[in-house]
């Protein structure tokens, strides 16, 4: 049964026919593909499949050939550790017979972050002197011999102690200095001559008081050529304070305190005799300088006949 419409005056009428049903239709023609959809999500990764077996080890190929050596490279510079250059070569089993001024020792320099350099034997040398300058006190191990001509100086000041080094002020405070010249032989001869010569005894005093001895022997061949003494104190500031001396010929002896100047006043002998002599003893007072001390001798008469300063002659000054 189908259902036709059918509008009559824009009113719809509803007409229902009844009848058997045709036959049905052929199918139609097939439509066209529709687009692709999208594609769906991915699986999950299926399980590792096992590991398949080790395959034999292929035989080992034959050595090549050595190739050409290569040219030697350029001589390197010094290595540097911290700035500081560093010897090359080491060779420390070569010993060094003789250290030079400019020989070098490695050190580390703490003043300095650490840094490793070297130093010098002039160095090394600078800084031994100052700590031993440094140095209050020293214990000696063993005996000290000191064999140059230069002696260990102090310059302490106070009073030496039992077991102290002095100096020559200190034995010269303590004990006295002692100089002193005299003669091992007879000196040369003169003649007819009535000056003052040299006998070659001679002291040289500093400052300060000094004890004078002297004595001077002459013989004469020529018995009336008598007797002259005297002597020179020359140089630097001095006094020569009372004294006394003792004069003889032969048995015969004069003594006679000196009022000043006992040395360089002059004293004759005028007795003939064949050996004649004097002795001075005296003070001497150095205010500064370095005076020098000659005993002297003479004729007193003129004569032609040798006289002549004998073996014996001498001075001795002694500080005070």
């Amino acid at each position: 049964m189908a259902e036709i419409d059918i509008i009559i005056d824009a009113a719809p009428i509803d007409i229902e026919v009844s009848g058997a049903q045709g036959p049905a239709g052929a199918t139609g023609a097939t439509g066209a593909t529709g687009p692709t959809g999208p594609t769906g999500p991915t699986g999950p990764t299926g399980p590792t499949g096992a590991t398949g077996a080790t395959g034999a080890t292929g035989a080992t190929g034959a050595t090549g050939a050595t190739g050409p050596t290569g040219p030697t490279g350029a001589a390197g510079s010094d290595a540097t550790v911290n700035g500081a250059n560093v010897a090359s070569v080491i060779n420390a089993s070569t010993a060094i017979a003789t250290m030079a001024e400019d020989d070098r020792f490695g050190a580390t320099d703490t003043s300095a972050s650490g840094i490793i350099g070297y130093i010098t034997g002039t160095v090394l040398w600078a800084w031994i002197t100052t700590k031993l300058g440094a140095l209050t006190s020293l214990t000696a191990g063993g005996s000290w011999a000191f064999s140059s001509a230069t002696r260990p100086t102090s310059a302490g000041t106070g009073t030496p102690a039992s077991d102290s080094l002095i100096t020559a002020a200190d034995g010269d405070t303590r004990f006295g200095r002692v100089i002193q010249s005299f003669r091992t032989s007879d000196g040369s001869a003169i003649q007819s001559q009535t000056t003052l010569q040299d006998t070659g005894c001679s002291v040289t005093l500093d400052t300060g008081t000094w004890h004078v001895k002297g004595h001077t022997v002459t013989t004469n061949a020529n018995t009336a050529a008598q007797a002259k003494f005297g002597g020179t104190i020359t140089g630097g500031s001095f006094t020569e304070q009372y004294g006394q001396f003792l004069f003889g010929a032969g048995n015969a002896v004069v003594s006679s305190d000196l009022s000043a100047n006992p040395l360089t006043t002059g004293k004759a002998f005028t007795s003939a005799t064949s050996r004649t002599y004097i002795d001075y003893d005296f003070i001497l007072t150095v205010a500064s300088g370095s005076p020098v001390v000659k005993t002297q001798f003479a004729q007193n008469v003129s004569t032609a006949a040798d006289t002549v300063p004998k073996v014996g002659c001498y001075i001795i000054a002694k500080k005070l």
